[in-house]
């Protein structure tokens, strides 16, 4: 399945939702369970997301090829040797890396220094919680926006 777009923009008029749809966030949902999908595509959808999800790695690469995603969340256990290639993917491509959260069992918690360091910006721990899935998305805004501006930093005094 690919390219199950969100529809929680509220009662925004076709053209506003055009408009918004340019402007809002994007967050990239990889999940093989389609209810976990809806889900997620529906809170990010509540929180002003424009959400697209897919089931396999090689669609998530489908759509970050064509989209730039603000973000990904993918569930840790999904394809493993799949996904270590999808991440190592995504550090490939520099600036343009979305930041990724992964979604990751508890038994794998002990072990979240060396997950943070191969190209995973975030994680979440099973069974998700709504609340915290609200919480890592804030936090990645700030991220993001945090990089932007130093980027923007970086970019003047170049020119100065």
């Amino acid at each position: 399945m690919i390219n199950q777009e969100s529809g929680n923009r509220g009662k925004l008029s076709e053209s506003s939702q055009e408009s918004a749809a340019i402007a809002l966030p994007r967050l990239l949902i990889l999940e093989w369970n389609g209810r976990q999908r809806d889900y997620l595509s529906g809170i990010a959808g509540e929180l002003g997301y424009h959400a697209s999800a897919c089931s396999t790695p090689s669609e998530a690469k489908e759509l970050i090829d064509s989209t730039t995603f603000t973000g990904v969340i993918f569930d840790s256990e999904l394809y493993q040797q799949s996904i270590e290639e999808f991440v190592s993917w995504l550090e490939s491509l520099g600036s343009k890396k979305p930041y990724v959260i992964a979604v990751v069992p508890p038994e794998l918690s002990g072990g979240l220094s060396d997950l943070l360091g191969g190209g995973i910006d975030d994680l979440l721990l099973k069974p998700l919680d709504p609340a915290l899935f609200r919480v890592r998305l804030a936090v990645m805004e700030c991220r993001v926006g945090e990089q932007a501006q130093r980027n923007r930093e970086m970019s003047r005094m170049r020119r100065a």
